[in-house]
Protein backbone atom coordinates (compact mmCIF):
# COMPACT_ATOMS: atom_id res chain seq x y z
CA UNK A 1 0.00 0.00 0.00
CA UNK A 2 3.01 2.41 1.37
CA UNK A 3 4.37 1.41 -2.22
CA UNK A 4 1.68 2.29 -4.43
CA UNK A 5 1.22 5.71 -2.92
CA UNK A 6 4.73 7.02 -3.40
CA UNK A 7 4.91 5.38 -7.10
CA UNK A 8 1.14 6.06 -7.72
CA UNK A 9 2.53 7.44 -10.73
CA UNK A 10 6.36 6.35 -13.19
CA UNK A 11 9.21 7.88 -11.97
CA UNK A 12 10.66 10.61 -14.93
CA UNK A 13 13.93 8.36 -15.46
CA UNK A 14 12.47 5.16 -15.59
CA UNK A 15 11.76 4.20 -19.65
CA UNK A 16 9.07 1.26 -19.96
CA UNK A 17 5.77 1.04 -21.51
CA UNK A 18 5.19 -1.77 -18.81
CA UNK A 19 3.33 0.30 -15.68
CA UNK A 20 5.71 1.00 -12.91
CA UNK A 21 4.06 -0.84 -9.92
CA UNK A 22 4.07 -4.04 -12.05
CA UNK A 23 7.30 -3.42 -12.39
CA UNK A 24 7.92 -3.25 -8.74
CA UNK A 25 5.91 -6.22 -8.29
CA UNK A 26 7.29 -8.44 -10.53
CA UNK A 27 10.67 -7.53 -9.28
CA UNK A 28 9.66 -8.33 -5.51
CA UNK A 29 7.91 -11.28 -5.89
CA UNK A 30 11.28 -13.00 -8.12
CA UNK A 31 13.50 -11.62 -4.85
CA UNK A 32 11.46 -12.76 -2.89
CA UNK A 33 11.41 -16.57 -4.12
CA UNK A 34 14.72 -16.25 -4.45
CA UNK A 35 15.31 -15.23 -0.94
CA UNK A 36 12.44 -17.51 0.70
CA UNK A 37 15.21 -20.26 -1.16
CA UNK A 38 18.32 -19.46 0.19
CA UNK A 39 16.23 -18.42 3.83
CA UNK A 40 15.32 -22.18 3.34
CA UNK A 41 18.41 -23.49 2.68
CA UNK A 42 19.83 -21.63 5.73
CA UNK A 43 17.55 -22.84 7.99
CA UNK A 44 17.95 -26.18 7.05
CA UNK A 45 21.75 -26.31 7.32
CA UNK A 46 21.00 -24.61 10.49
CA UNK A 47 18.70 -27.60 12.16
CA UNK A 48 20.25 -29.90 10.04
CA UNK A 49 19.10 -33.34 12.39
CA UNK A 50 15.57 -32.20 12.77
CA UNK A 51 15.47 -31.48 8.56
CA UNK A 52 16.46 -34.85 7.62
CA UNK A 53 14.36 -36.31 9.73
CA UNK A 54 11.44 -34.63 8.68
CA UNK A 55 12.90 -34.79 5.07
CA UNK A 56 12.33 -38.53 5.88
CA UNK A 57 9.18 -38.55 7.56
CA UNK A 58 7.49 -36.18 4.28
CA UNK A 59 9.16 -38.73 1.65
CA UNK A 60 7.81 -41.58 2.94
CA UNK A 61 4.03 -40.40 2.59
CA UNK A 62 2.36 -42.63 0.19
CA UNK A 63 0.33 -39.49 -1.98
CA UNK A 64 3.42 -37.48 -2.65
CA UNK A 65 4.95 -41.02 -3.52
CA UNK A 66 2.28 -41.25 -6.20
CA UNK A 67 2.18 -37.91 -7.45
CA UNK A 68 6.09 -38.62 -7.90
CA UNK A 69 4.94 -41.22 -9.85
CA UNK A 70 2.28 -39.86 -12.28
CA UNK A 71 4.25 -36.90 -12.76
CA UNK A 72 7.59 -38.82 -14.01
CA UNK A 73 5.24 -41.06 -16.06
CA UNK A 74 4.03 -37.37 -17.28
CA UNK A 75 6.66 -35.53 -18.12
CA UNK A 76 8.39 -38.52 -19.65
CA UNK A 77 5.48 -39.30 -22.54
CA UNK A 78 5.30 -34.96 -22.92
CA UNK A 79 9.36 -35.32 -23.27
CA UNK A 80 9.08 -37.79 -25.93
CA UNK A 81 6.61 -36.12 -27.83
CA UNK A 82 8.56 -32.66 -27.28
CA UNK A 83 11.74 -34.90 -29.16
CA UNK A 84 9.39 -36.67 -31.87
CA UNK A 85 6.90 -33.50 -32.97
CA UNK A 86 8.98 -30.17 -32.01
CA UNK A 87 11.80 -28.97 -34.94
CA UNK A 88 12.25 -25.53 -32.76
CA UNK A 89 15.12 -26.25 -30.83
CA UNK A 90 13.87 -23.35 -28.60
CA UNK A 91 10.79 -24.69 -27.99
CA UNK A 92 12.27 -27.94 -26.96
CA UNK A 93 14.37 -26.65 -24.79
CA UNK A 94 11.63 -24.31 -23.23
CA UNK A 95 9.93 -27.41 -22.79
CA UNK A 96 12.76 -29.65 -21.44
CA UNK A 97 13.32 -27.10 -18.22
CA UNK A 98 9.46 -26.91 -17.42
CA UNK A 99 9.76 -31.22 -17.50
CA UNK A 100 12.52 -30.77 -15.34
CA UNK A 101 10.80 -27.97 -12.80
CA UNK A 102 7.69 -30.47 -13.05
CA UNK A 103 9.57 -33.38 -11.81
CA UNK A 104 11.58 -31.17 -8.80
CA UNK A 105 8.00 -29.89 -8.06
CA UNK A 106 7.66 -32.42 -5.40
CA UNK A 107 11.00 -32.44 -4.04
CA UNK A 108 10.45 -28.78 -3.42
CA UNK A 109 6.98 -29.68 -1.13
CA UNK A 110 9.12 -32.14 0.73
CA UNK A 111 11.80 -29.42 1.15
CA UNK A 112 9.43 -26.77 2.05
CA UNK A 113 7.56 -28.55 4.51
CA UNK A 114 10.81 -30.16 5.81
CA UNK A 115 11.94 -26.74 6.82
CA UNK A 116 8.63 -25.81 8.29
CA UNK A 117 8.35 -28.59 10.74
CA UNK A 118 11.99 -28.89 11.41
CA UNK A 119 12.85 -24.96 11.66
CA UNK A 120 9.56 -22.46 12.30
CA UNK A 121 8.08 -23.57 15.38
CA UNK A 122 9.08 -22.37 18.68
CA UNK A 123 7.72 -22.44 22.09
CA UNK A 124 7.78 -18.72 23.03
CA UNK A 125 7.19 -17.21 26.52
CA UNK A 126 3.89 -15.37 26.93
CA UNK A 127 5.51 -12.21 27.86
CA UNK A 128 7.40 -12.07 24.67
CA UNK A 129 4.50 -12.59 22.36
CA UNK A 130 3.60 -9.52 20.03
CA UNK A 131 0.02 -9.23 18.46
CA UNK A 132 -0.06 -10.93 15.43
CA UNK A 133 2.14 -14.10 16.26
CA UNK A 134 1.19 -17.53 14.85
CA UNK A 135 0.07 -19.35 17.89
CA UNK A 136 -0.54 -22.72 16.24
CA UNK A 137 -2.43 -24.88 19.18
CA UNK A 138 -5.58 -23.66 21.04
CA UNK A 139 -4.95 -23.43 24.58
CA UNK A 140 -6.63 -25.45 27.29
CA UNK A 141 -7.34 -25.02 30.83
CA UNK A 142 -9.32 -27.77 32.59
CA UNK A 143 -11.19 -28.77 29.38
CA UNK A 144 -11.62 -24.77 28.83
CA UNK A 145 -10.50 -23.50 25.75
CA UNK A 146 -9.36 -19.73 26.88
CA UNK A 147 -7.55 -19.21 23.54
CA UNK A 148 -8.40 -20.57 19.76
CA UNK A 149 -6.23 -20.62 16.97
CA UNK A 150 -6.58 -17.22 14.22
CA UNK A 151 -5.46 -17.18 11.13
CA UNK A 152 -4.63 -13.85 11.28
CA UNK A 153 -2.42 -14.11 14.51
CA UNK A 154 -3.00 -13.50 18.73
CA UNK A 155 -4.41 -9.95 19.58
CA UNK A 156 -3.87 -8.15 22.66
CA UNK A 157 -6.43 -8.98 24.27
CA UNK A 158 -5.42 -12.39 23.76
CA UNK A 159 -1.88 -12.06 25.35
CA UNK A 160 -3.40 -10.32 28.27
CA UNK A 161 -5.51 -13.31 29.03
CA UNK A 162 -2.96 -15.74 28.83
CA UNK A 163 -0.79 -13.80 31.03
CA UNK A 164 -3.96 -13.93 33.75
CA UNK A 165 -4.14 -17.48 33.09
CA UNK A 166 -0.45 -17.84 34.25
CA UNK A 167 0.42 -19.91 30.63
CA UNK A 168 4.16 -19.43 30.47
CA UNK A 169 4.73 -21.15 26.74
CA UNK A 170 3.11 -21.42 23.90
CA UNK A 171 3.68 -23.03 20.67
CA UNK A 172 4.67 -20.20 17.66
CA UNK A 173 5.10 -20.50 14.12
CA UNK A 174 7.64 -18.43 13.03
CA UNK A 175 7.61 -16.44 9.33
CA UNK A 176 9.97 -15.22 7.29
CA UNK A 177 11.06 -11.60 7.43
CA UNK A 178 10.13 -10.38 3.74
CA UNK A 179 11.03 -7.01 3.88
CA UNK A 180 14.86 -7.49 2.46
CA UNK A 181 13.59 -8.98 -0.68
CA UNK A 182 10.86 -5.89 -0.91
CA UNK A 183 13.71 -3.28 -0.51
CA UNK A 184 16.02 -5.00 -3.20
CA UNK A 185 12.98 -5.48 -5.64
CA UNK A 186 12.42 -1.72 -5.01
CA UNK A 187 16.03 -0.66 -5.75
CA UNK A 188 16.62 -2.84 -8.36
CA UNK A 189 13.81 -1.15 -10.18
CA UNK A 190 14.77 2.31 -8.89
CA UNK A 191 18.23 1.68 -10.52
CA UNK A 192 17.97 -0.20 -13.56
CA UNK A 193 13.88 0.29 -14.65
CA UNK A 194 13.34 -2.87 -15.57
CA UNK A 195 11.96 -6.78 -14.45
CA UNK A 196 15.10 -8.80 -13.41
CA UNK A 197 14.33 -11.53 -16.18
CA UNK A 198 13.81 -9.10 -19.07
CA UNK A 199 16.55 -8.26 -21.35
Amino acid sequence: MGLGAVFSTKPYFIESEIPFLIIILTNILIFGALYGIFYGIFLAIKNKKAFVEEFKKINRDEKLYKLRLYLVCLTIFVFLMNMLLINDLTTKLVISFVLILAVLYPYLIIFVKSVEYSSMYNFVSVKKLTEGDWVEQDIKIKGKIIYKKKKLGIEKHDIEKLIRYKIKKVLVKQGIPFVPPIFLGLLFTIIVGKIVLLP
